[in-house]
């Protein structure tokens, strides 16, 4: 159970890592730079606060985890979860999420380019932007053609 407690607190310090961390990537963005450019800057200004929360979680449970004496069990307990969840959550912070974070920026691209063309669509909206009608591309581009003889 008082690991359970600890995992919670756990879960709400990596929610908040990672959702700051996603909300600066996504400023950056809308502030007009690259994705690659973007990731790169957003995780080297949120190292510090990322390292200063881990550093003082770990610091201030550490007393738990190395308690003896009655009833050092449950704080054992609490405090290696917290502890071992906190330092691997720095890890995938500052790893994992920039690159799902990449992943599914290219999904969101993906789905618009393919949500946007349509069935029929391969490049004919391209193709009626050049020759500036809306008749049927093709049979004007081999009206336009010369024929070959």
């Amino acid at each position: 159970m008082f690991s359970m407690l600890g995992m919670l607190v756990l879960f709400g310090v990596v929610k908040k890592n990672s959702t700051l961390q996603v909300a600066h990537t996504n400023h950056l963005r809308s502030l007009g730079k690259s994705r690659f450019d973007s990731l790169m800057q957003a995780n080297n200004e949120r190292l510090r606060p990322i390292l200063m929360t881990t550093i003082a979680f770990v610091a201030g449970i550490a007393p738990l985890l190395l308690s003896t004496g009655i009833g050092s069990g449950f704080n054992k307990a609490t405090a290696s979860i917290v502890v071992g969840g906190q330092t691997l959550s720095l890890l995938l912070t500052l790893l994992a999420v920039p690159v799902i974070h990449s992943f599914v920026d290219d999904a969101i691209d993906w789905v618009a380019r393919r949500g946007k063309q349509g069935k029929r669509d391969r490049g004919e909206t391209e193709l009626k932007e050049l020759l500036g009608t809306e008749e049927e591309p093709l049979e004007k581009a081999s009206e336009a053609a010369p024929a070959a003889e």
